[in-house]
């Protein structure tokens, strides 16, 4: 059996775990939106874009791929979100902001989870057992986000680039089943530990 002080400084290090992969991902993303969007300001040298495409065995487009002459993060559209194009509706540089801000908002969700996660495994470390009624909420909260993300994620990704960014329509695998089958599994985990909570309370009542 574990000890509290032990499960307390692995929920600490999960804690923080999760915590530095959320602010990398806002890092990142934020670093991404500020240098596509002051690449279209008077005041930065004129950008030069290379567009490329990555290519299976046979030749097959897999995606596109934007590099900037810029020190700016590259862009890649893979095939399950849109089809390979070098062609856009705006020119390259503003295709990239929107590109950029929906890739943004496409994240939302995980970053929302992993907020979600750090509370857990903060509250884990206070209280240093897995049945508070606060953890199961969240867990459920998680399986929830997980859930619908994985059956809209994409294919609202896929429509808003069609929107604003390329005109063509391709929406290929729409559905992320890993994070569909992720999402109920936590949602069944917190009913079990919600089930299990309850039977403790009842039992210590009657102690």
């Amino acid at each position: 059996m574990m000890e509290p002080r032990f499960f307390s400084t692995r929920a600490t290090f999960l804690k923080n775990a999760f915590l530095l992969i959320l602010i990398g991902i806002i890092t990142f993303n934020t670093y991404g939106l500020i240098t596509a969007l002051w690449q279209i300001t008077p005041f930065s040298n004129e950008a030069t874009y290379e567009i490329s495409f990555v290519t299976d065995s046979l030749g097959n487009k897999l995606s596109t791929r934007i590099e900037s002459s810029e020190r700016a993060p590259y862009i890649q559209l893979s095939k399950n979100i849109m089809a390979p194009t070098d062609q856009f509706k705006v020119d390259t540089s503003h295709a990239v902001v929107r590109i950029t801000i929906i890739y943004l908002f496409y994240q939302i969700p995980i970053m929302i989870v992993l907020w979600l996660a750090i509370l857990i495994f903060k509250e884990l470390a206070i209280n240093r057992t897995p049945f508070v009624p606060k953890l199961f909420s969240r867990i459920k909260k998680i399986g929830k986000i997980l859930f619908i993300y994985g059956f809209i994620g994409t294919i609202t990704f896929s429509l808003l680039i069609t929107i604003f960014v390329t005109g063509i329509v391709r929406i290929n695998n729409p559905i992320n089943f890993y994070l569909i089958l992720i999402g109920f599994i936590l949602h069944l985990v917190s009913e079990i530990l919600e089930y299990g909570s309850t039977l403790q309370n009842e039992v210590d009542e009657l102690l």
